[in-house]
């Protein structure tokens, strides 16, 4: 009987891991999948084939044309001369890789229509625009001119259906400028969706906007180069798009698996300014599909890839196009869905039928020898068949049969003796641990976090709760007051059990502790009061001056740019603050618009200041905040040793932004902007804006420098070169207090 009972418990407990694998291989976690992708390309690297590339040349604006030429963007009649000369080698179909909305100065000067009319003379130039997507479904309704609406998808199996599939929505739509829209021979959206880890694997072949669906760029590139209609193109929902006499199958959002044929340089490249010296043979680009792009060091349209990370984003558009020109589409999307689920069924089976019955050392021998069969087994799959199979999450499958496979162990039965025997038999016995429970625990302890019945906090310790003024990643910013004194106060509350693990919890709690103690020391003008700090439960909180002004990042979104003076004023107040918190051995590390609050009378407030690393989801072990990192300095990208110069960094990204309207360093990604902080030289804001003057230019440009040793070294000289700007008194060093033997 008992044999029997834990027979049927050991089959359910299988069941339950093997549908807890199941639901979560379909539901992917980000975390999880991160690890399923990084192994997936391992495999991807490993057998992918290379594409047939003889027929596609990529027309580059590159270092050496931006050197002889001139500085990107060019002119559009520039851009003229270009395709024109292009069209003279007789190319199958040019793909304009470059966006060309409506911009005054170039129409003003009459190289809009020059080069409209270079791209109707040529016939057969695709042009780009772009959407921005929705999660929520909500549309931004405007009229959508007539020549991108001529260029939606006409065809579909069943026009009822079509909008039940996942297909990518956009709520607002960018188009080309009408000049040019109107005479290109076809128009496609470059929009890109990256995976959970920032690499882009799937080309979205649709986006509907508005009840109508478009094609992709590489689409309609693809499609004039194959010389077909657009009337003989057709949706099949949800499975496949009909292009031509060809079937390109797709996912359920019509998107294809990107077939990468290795990384940068991979096509043939040619570099612009050979075309314009004429130094290209008569042959060169006959009966090819040429695509244009940038693709210079300061290149900011770039992708990372399972063979890359960074790749330029024309050389993307050219693997999507070779892909659908030459076939070369990734098979086996439907079917991957079924190997993967017959893989976690066998590997059930195998969790627990088989490793019961072994011994633990035996089990792990099983384990590994099945991990290294699967993955010989998928690597075989994908170079053969080109199906991409899963393989950590049969791989998590087993190792969690492994962490119960004990639970249900086969206990040998002990044999019964005969009637009459009277020998004497041997007997083994062991003790089984019967778990206790403990009634006695007292699992409500008393706290001091008071809600009401509604579930909402009215009191965090001894501070009573107005409301709430806001909320992150990490917690809620709840506006209190203390009841001792009536004075009102802001109530930052940080929970450190949504970290991945107990250990970055612990070193987020001792961070806080020592930096909120070194922070509440500060008592400056331009540094927000830190009044208390305490724990209640699973929330940690900090209570702060109370502050009721604009933040720089409102300021800035609500005038774009600041005016110059206005913007000194704010980063020399910055300044004073940051050289007053260094003299005291306090780094912020995350200067940002949305730290640096205006007050209503012009003073400027810094915040977050000591405490600023805990307000990010993670952090790493050198203490790299991980997030966006437009302000970060590239000493901390590095995870190096920081001091104050790299808050100076980060104080001359916002110099930059507020006199500008834009960052100085920009990426599609998270890689493409590490890279550009770390490597690409800023345009100089006098270049965006020639009203900006020269001395402030240089002093934006000096806070910029890559190496810390040519920024200025204190914060107080960059606060002294932006009063001078401003003619204003000098600050001498000594006027700032410092204090001694402070660990930072």
């Amino acid at each position: 009987m008992k044999r029997s009972r834990r027979k049927l418990t050991a089959i359910l407990l299988s069941i339950l891991v093997t549908v807890f694998v199941i639901a979560l291989a379909l539901e992917r976690p980000t975390h999880i999948e991160k690890f399923e992708l990084a192994i997936n390309d391992i495999i991807y690297s490993l057998g992918i084939g290379k594409g047939n590339l003889d027929n596609i040349v990529i027309v580059a604006i590159d270092n050496a044309s931006v050197s002889e030429i001139g500085r990107w963007p060019w002119h559009r009649d520039r851009l003229a001369e270009l395709v024109s000369g292009i069209a003279l080698h007789y190319p199958k179909v040019i793909g304009m890789d470059i966006l060309l909305q409506r911009d005054f100065e170039e129409d003003t000067l009459g190289a809009t229509d020059r080069l409209s009319s270079a791209i109707k003379a040529a016939g057969n130039v695709v042009i780009p625009f772009y959407f921005t997507l929705s999660k929520q479904g909500e549309v931004i309704d405007e009229e959508i001119p007539d020549f991108i609406y001529h260029n939606s998808y006409l065809l579909f199996d069943n026009p009822m259906t079509i909008g039940s599939y996942p297909i990518p929505r956009a709520k607002e739509i960018f188009p080309p400028t009408y000049q040019i829209g109107e005479v290109a021979a076809a128009i496609g959206h470059v929009n890109v969706i990256p995976d959970v880890d920032g690499k882009v694997r799937w080309e979205p072949l649709v986006i509907s906007y508005k009840s109508h669906y478009y094609p992709s760029f590489a689409m309609q590139v693809a499609r004039l180069a194959s010389d077909i209609s657009p009337g003989a193109i057709k949706l099949q929902g949800g499975q496949s798009i009909q292009l031509g006499s060809r079937e390109i199958q797709t996912d359920a959002a019509m998107r294809i698996p990107i077939s990468y044929s290795g990384g940068y340089n991979t096509f043939n490249y040619i570099s612009a300014l050979d075309l314009f010296e004429g130094n290209l043979p008569h042959k060169a680009l006959k009966d090819k599909i040429v695509l244009i792009g940038y693709a210079a060091a300061d290149n900011r349209d770039v992708v990372a890839t399972p063979l890359t990370e960074v790749l330029p984003g024309v050389e993307k558009q050219a693997t999507v196009v070779e892909n659908l020109v030459n076939n070369n589409v990734l098979k086996g999307i439907k079917a991957s869905a079924w190997g993967n689920l017959i893989i976690l069924i066998i590997f059930g089976i195998v969790g627990a039928v088989i490793l019961p019955r072994l011994q633990l050392h035996y089990r792990f021998i099983v384990i590994i020898g099945c991990l290294f069969l699967l993955f010989n087994i998928e690597y075989y799959i994908f170079a053969n068949f080109e199906v991409m199979l899963q393989f950590f999450y049969p791989a998590l499958e087993l190792v969690l049969f492994l962490a119960v496979s004990s639970l249900f162990t086969n206990e040998p039965e002990i044999p019964k003796k005969k009637v009459g025997d009277t020998s004497v038999q041997g007997s083994s016995s062991r003790t089984i641990p019967i778990p206790q429970t403990d009634d006695d625990s007292d699992s409500s302890q008393q706290q001091t976090i008071i809600t009401s019945a509604a579930g909402t906090i009215e009191r965090m310790g001894r501070y009573e709760i107005d409301g709430v003024l806001g909320k992150g990643a990490m917690g809620t910013v709840y506006k209190g007051v203390d009841p001792a004194i009536g004075r009102p106060v802001a109530i930052k509350t940080i929970r450190l059990d949504r970290l991945d693990s107990d250990e970055e919890a612990d070193e987020m709690l001792r961070r806080l502790n020592q930096e909120a103690h070194s922070a509440g020391r500060l008592s400056h003008p331009n540094i927000i009061t830190i009044y208390d700090v305490g724990q209640e439960r699973n929330l940690h909180y900090i209570a702060m001056e109370f502050l009721q002004g604009q933040t720089l990042e409102e300021r800035i979104k609500e005038m774009k740019p600041l005016d110059f003076f206005t913007a000194a004023q704010v980063l020399k107040q910055t300044a004073d603050a940051l050289q007053y918190a260094h003299n005291h051995g306090v780094i912020h590390r995350d200067i940002k618009p949305a730290n640096i609050m205006i007050l209503p009378d012009d003073q400027v407030k810094v915040m977050d200041f000591g405490i600023a690393r805990t307000d990010n989801m993670h952090i790493t072990q050198t203490g790299i905040t991980v997030g966006t990192p437009n302000y970060i300095s590239p000493e901390q990208l590095k995870g190096g040793d920081i001091d104050g110069r790299a808050d100076i960094f980060s104080a001359g990204v916002v110099l930059y932004e507020c006199i500008t309207g834009e960052k100085p360093f920009k990426g599609d990604n998270i890689s493409a902007l590490v890279v550009s902080i770390l490597h690409a030289n800023p345009t100089a804001p006098s270049q965006i804006n020639p009203d900006i003057p020269s001395e402030l230019d240089a002093i934006t440009m000096k806070a910029l420098e890559k190496s810390k040793e040519n920024r200025y070294h204190t914060a107080i000289d960059f606060g002294n070169s932006l009063r001078a700007f401003l003619g204003e008194s000098i600050i001498n060093h000594n006027e700032i207090p410092k204090e001694k033997n402070v660990n930072v």
